[in-house]
């Protein structure tokens, strides 16, 4: 099931961005060593780094103001499944028309028969990463420089992909039929 969350988008596609990676949460799960590679990179990156599960410590609603916010301000967004096996925040990130470095780990993703999941962004199979030995820094400039023609239209297709398949009433109407 796709993770449901209230509606935070305000009509703000990014007009000509620059390449910018968000991730704002807890850096367990294997994400840490994707988090490094990208703080390591010639890239810029705004992450905000959490200390466990929905930011202990912190009032919620900021923690989910500022997750949200993370979103809306970056480009790209790294989505890593979390103790499920499934990312929350690729969900979020499609919801906010933005574009997500989805890293799959034989994940199961509801109606990618229905549209092109490759045409969302950058997906890449972990498996395929570690045994291909993938460049992602590389794979990530690439996709940039090749698409930046696209941008906003990728950001828009994004939205409507959400808005069909992965909002409350997309879902349950595509369940229905």
């Amino acid at each position: 099931l796709p993770a449901f969350s209230p509606d935070y988008f305000d009509n703000n596609y990014l007009q000509n961005p620059k390449l910018s990676i968000g991730y704002c949460g807890h850096k367990i799960h294997g994400r840490d060593n994707y988090l490094k590679l990208f703080l390591n990179s010639s890239m810029e990156t705004n992450f905000i780094l959490r200390n466990g599960f929905w930011a202990p410590g912190i009032d919620k609603l900021q923690a989910r103001q500022e997750y949200i916010k993370n979103i809306d301000t970056n480009l790209f967004t790294f989505c890593y499944r979390g103790a499920g096996n499934f990312s929350y925040r690729f969900y979020d990130v499609m919801m906010m028309g933005r574009i997500p470095i989805l890293i799959k780990t034989d994940s199961v993703y509801p109606f990618d028969d229905k549209y092109n999941l490759n045409s969302i962004g950058i997906v890449l199979e972990e498996s395929d990463i570690k045994s291909k030995n993938l460049d992602l820094i590389k794979i990530i400039k690439d996709y940039y420089e090749n698409n930046k023609n696209k941008i906003y239209e990728i950001q828009k297709q994004n939205r409507e992909i959400w808005e069909k398949y992965y909002s409350c009433c997309g879902f349950l109407q595509n369940v229905v039929q």
